[in-house]
């Protein structure tokens, strides 16, 4: 290098005024002069004395050395011109030259060299060095004493560092300087890299980077909308820079090339709050009429697994505005431009949700109720079923229970003893027929059994109300004049399915005809019967009703078969009770009271106007064979109308 260039000339010029110094402090002396062999002044770093040669005047021999230095001080200032190589060839040829004179002065001999003469340069090698004439006398040995160390091996890497050191403290110290007006490296502001970067340079970088007016939200279900909050002017105040330039400890600004710092630096974040009322208006994700609406957890009958559930709470997208628009006016006033709205909590939330204990308890308490399988049977095949939550409203609710009965007997009774009730008969026409007939419940006793009920269930739920209930027979009033016949009702198998007791019934619930689709029918003026099953005429006969007297003619109206018997005498009495005949019958098959259907082999003919003055005492005549055709087809329970 440069420095080692400068640093080895120099000590070549101190060597070389050594070499003058020693010189003539030996022509002072006298004989005490030595002449220094040619090559010996190298940099050797040793003080070499010179060596007394015979015959020659010590004046002379000191000149001789005198002027050498002269002419090293010319070479050493060309030298220092040459490069770093030469340079290190140089101190190696001089450590070789070195050696050489050690050698010469242990046994100086005839080779030995001569002082150099003018115009040798000290690098050159012991090798090159002018070797004496013949005729020229060999120096005198020099006596061996210890050559003093002139210090310049330890000097040279001193220096070296020596210079280093100022250098980097130069470095240091301008770095002090710098930092005093810029910010270290890597120093960030409120996000913002302000390394190298001074005040005012800072402040406008700062200025810059905030300068987009977009608010961005994010919301539920990956919504993100982006709105341009211009009119609320957003604004940051960062007039405190300056104090956190100077605040830096600049001394560290060498360590300071790596680690990221966040410079603290607080601001006044600006706007304008009815701009930004504005600006947030044209948003759709802070619309209520573009979102969807919080839904509340709730309970729901679950038809596939026959029980209730609980339905989850449904999130909704809906925004609470007033509480958006804060969180937004916070975050400008803090610099920001984003909200996530689930953070923030700003949607409006369900208020009942599926984990709701009230709402659970209330769910299970409907299923321990609905695996009851309460309910009502009303007979015709058809159940009045009271799933859970209809029964927990019998249980809780005062006056439930007598309401609830109440309401069955009018959807379901059918009898009118007032009013005459239109029958469409089998070819298409229709009657209107004035009889007690279709379905009358028996109020007071089915509250007695459905009120037991309700208490049996209401003790699985909250045993404190359980209570001894007895379930009375249910019994068919004797008032009825249809299929009840006093026959006992079988017990239900399930002791929370009681059935409804009735003073009257009929064939089928709900519908207009009431006696069904299958049932026999007598037109007591076409004096003629017919059989209908499944709405088709499957038999007709003519017959022969009661005679058209008081006491004796046939009364039209709704009835049943009440059974079938046959090989029967029918008996009939006279007002004074005694026997006024006695008809053994093949066929009976009785519908109201003791008016039936049988055959009646005591006659001719039948049909006609025979019944006018000829007539039965009220039973339906039939001929032998369609009588016992009659009777296969017929049941116990059938509907029986008859009509004029």
């Amino acid at each position: 290098m440069e420095f080692e260039e400068l640093i080895f000339d120099d000590e070549i010029t101190e060597n070389a005024d050594s070499a003058a110094e020693d010189t003539a402090g030996a022509g002072k002396e006298g004989s005490g002069a030595e002449e220094i062999p040619a090559g010996i002044a190298e940099d050797t770093g040793e003080d070499v004395q010179p060596e007394e040669t015979a015959g020659e005047d010590p004046e002379d021999s000191a000149i001789t050395v005198t002027e050498e230095p002269e002419e090293l001080l010319e070479e050493a200032s060309e030298d220092a011109e040459q490069s770093e190589t030469k340079a290190a060839g140089q101190e190696e040829e001089a450590i070789t030259v070195t050696e050489e004179q050690e050698e010469l002065l242990e046994d100086p001999g005839e080779g030995s060299p001569k002082a150099p003469e003018h115009g040798s340069k000290p690098e050159e090698t012991a090798s090159e060095i002018p070797q004496p004439a013949p005729s020229e006398q060999a120096p005198a040995a020099i006596p061996e004493e210890e050559i003093p160390d002139s210090g310049s091996g330890i000097v040279k890497p001193v220096l070296i560092g020596l210079f280093f050191a100022v250098l980097l403290a130069a470095a240091y110290v301008y770095g002090i300087n710098y930092y005093g007006t810029h910010f270290l490296p890597n120093t960030f502001i409120d996000g913002v890299d302000v390394g190298e970067l001074t005040a005012e340079e800072a402040g406008e970088k700062l200025a810059t980077a905030y300068d987009d007016h977009l608010f961005r939200f994010t919301g539920r279900d990956g919504a993100v909308e982006e709105v341009d909050i211009t009119e609320a002017d957003p604004k940051r105040d960062y007039d405190g820079i300056q104090g956190v330039l100077s605040a830096q400890d600049r001394r560290l600004w060498i360590m300071s090339r790596k680690p990221v710092k966040e410079a603290p630096l607080p601001f006044n974040g600006t706007f304008d709050e009815e701009g930004l009322k504005k600006a947030l208006e044209g948003s759709a994700l802070l619309d209520p009429e573009k979102s969807a609406p919080p839904e509340n957890a709730y309970m729901d009958f679950d038809e596939e697994s026959g029980h209730y559930v609980v339905v989850p709470e449904v999130p909704g997208a809906t925004v609470d505005r007033e509480i958006v628009t804060k969180a937004v006016e916070d975050t400008l006033r803090k610099g920001g431009s984003s909200l996530d709205l689930e953070k923030i909590g700003g949607y409006i939330s369900p208020q009942i949700l599926s984990d709701n204990e009230e709402l659970n308890n209330h769910t299970n308490t409907l299923n321990a109720l609905q695996d009851l399988h309460a309910g009502v049977d009303m007979g015709a095949d058809v159940i009045e079923s009271l799933n859970g939550e209809r029964l927990l409203g019998l249980i809780t609710e005062e006056g439930a229970v007598e309401a609830y009965v109440t309401g069955l007997k009018h959807r379901y009774d059918t009898y009118d003893t007032e009013n005459k009730r239109l029958f469409e008969t089998h070819d298409g026409n229709y009657k209107l027929i004035s009889a007690a007939w279709g379905w009358r419940l028996d109020e007071e006793k089915t509250l007695e059994a459905v009120r037991a009920m309700v208490d049996s269930a209401a003790a699985v739920i909250d045993p404190s109300r359980a209570v001894q209930a007895e379930t009375e027979t249910e019994a068919e009033s004797t008032e009825s004049t249809g299929a009840s016949d006093g026959e006992m009702p079988e017990e239900p198998v399930n002791p929370y399915l009681v059935e409804a007791v009735w003073k009257n019934r009929a064939v089928v619930h709900h519908q207009r005809k009431d006696y069904g689709s299958t049932y026999a029918e007598v037109d007591l003026t076409n004096q003629t019967v017919y059989v209908i099953q499944d709405g088709n005429v499957v038999f007709s006969s003519p017959c022969v009703s009661g005679r058209m007297t008081k006491g004796r003619m046939t009364p039209e109206g709704y009835y049943d078969v009440k059974l079938k018997q046959t090989n029967k005498v029918l008996v009939g009495y006279k007002p004074d009770g005694s026997v006024d005949y006695r008809s053994p019958v093949s066929y009976w098959m009785p519908f109201n009271g003791g008016i039936g259907f049988h055959d009646a082999t005591w006659r001719g003919s039948f049909g006609g106007s025979i019944y006018v003055y000829s007539g039965s005492h009220g039973c339906i005549n039939l001929p032998f064979a369609k009588a016992r055709e009659m009777y296969d087809l017929v049941y116990k329970g059938m509907p029986v109308i008859c009509y004029y």
